[in-house]
């Protein structure tokens, strides 16, 4: 059930990045540069900077790949220096986000140490949980063999 909404989730994704790559080449480079800047440069650059599915059997059809070729795209329609100013702001603003989430789980040990305490086990039983099972060659998990005496 999950894997399946996980899914259904990043096919939408991909037909997103290729839409914003397909009104890439109709926009005028100002709406273009005006439409980038606010909205969607930001979550291009977060899709990225992410690891490649292993379902994804082709490179091509990865995130990833896709949201950086949008990037190209873009890059290349409103000129390389405007698109450097448009990435540096949103890489300030990504940088932001992440430290004010980070100050905030710090916050939140200090403030409501049972919220915290409650968050902490639930990471190390996943933890635990991973460490259960071993990657094969492909980074899919398979279950450990038991040691049989």
């Amino acid at each position: 059930m999950k894997k399946r909404v996980q899914r259904r989730h990043q096919i939408t994704k991909k037909a997103i990045i290729k839409y914003v790559a397909f009104l890439t080449s109709f926009l005028e480079t100002s709406k273009l540069t005006e439409v980038v800047s606010s909205q969607l440069l930001i979550p291009l650059i977060n899709i990225s900077e992410q690891e490649a599915v292993v379902e994804d059997s082709d490179e091509e059809t990865s995130l990833p790949f896709l949201a950086t070729r949008c990037m190209e795209k873009i890059s290349s329609k409103i000129g390389i220096s405007e698109y450097n100013i448009l990435y540096s702001n949103a890489r300030k603003v990504i940088v932001e986000r992440r430290h004010e989430r980070k100050t905030k789980r710090a916050q939140l040990t200090l403030n409501n140490p049972e919220v915290a305490a409650k968050r902490k086990l639930k990471k190390h039983m996943r933890g635990r949980e991973k460490r259960k099972a071993e990657k094969d060659e492909n980074g899919l998990y398979k279950p450990k063999k038991k040691k049989r005496v």
